[in-house]
């Protein structure tokens, strides 16, 4: 965070996803987290098909209910979801965006 910090001052950091493996990790945070219906978690990607969508929705929801199984009812803290989850490219905007909030 103090390299971010010292490079971009006073300024706003814009964090974003490219799609692909990203976006499956958001689907599945936002599904876990928010309690949205995996259909709505996942959207259409970048040269994805209806078959393409059906798959990453097969695939979040399966992540998610093994989350679930090993972690019950602690997947509802943000930090347990993320390890489960996520990954170290989602690990590292999440704490962009912490340091970027304690400012």
């Amino acid at each position: 965070m103090e390299k971010i910090r010292s490079q971009i001052g006073e300024k706003k950091a814009i964090c974003g996803l490219s799609g692909g493996v990203d976006s499956s990790v958001a689907a599945a945070l936002v599904h876990a987290l928010l309690g949205i219906p995996v259909e709505d978690a996942v959207g259409l990607g970048a040269g994805a098909d209806a078959a393409m969508i059906e798959r990453k929705r097969d695939v979040v929801g399966r992540a998610v209910a093994r989350a679930r199984a090993a972690h019950a009812n602690r997947l509802d803290d943000p930090r347990i979801a993320l390890a489960a989850l996520g990954g170290p490219e989602v690990a590292l905007l999440t704490g962009v965006a912490l340091g970027a909030a304690e400012r």
